[in-house]
């Protein structure tokens, strides 16, 4: 599972698996990160998940990099605020 945070300052947190490690990228980064990862893993699934505060162009701006990546398996979540 690749995660996928959208944060309000347009900011991604990209998280993969179970991995304590983020790296924190644009949302154009989000199509090479896809491409890389889906290489080493083919049955990947991307879960984006939305901070409610983020702006919906911010979510848009993921799933369009996705889409270009070829992504077809996609979770979508929105994280409560809390």
């Amino acid at each position: 599972m690749l995660h996928l945070l959208v944060q309000p300052n347009g900011v991604v947190e990209v998280k993969r698996g179970e991995s304590p490690q983020v790296q924190q990228v644009r949302p154009d980064d989000v199509e090479d990160i896809w491409r890389q990862e889906v290489a080493a893993n083919p049955n990947l699934i991307a879960a984006v998940k939305t901070h409610p505060q983020a702006p919906y162009e911010n979510m848009v701006d993921v799933l369009d990099a996705l889409h270009q990546a070829g992504a077809e398996r996609i979770s979508l979540q929105l994280l409560e605020e809390g």
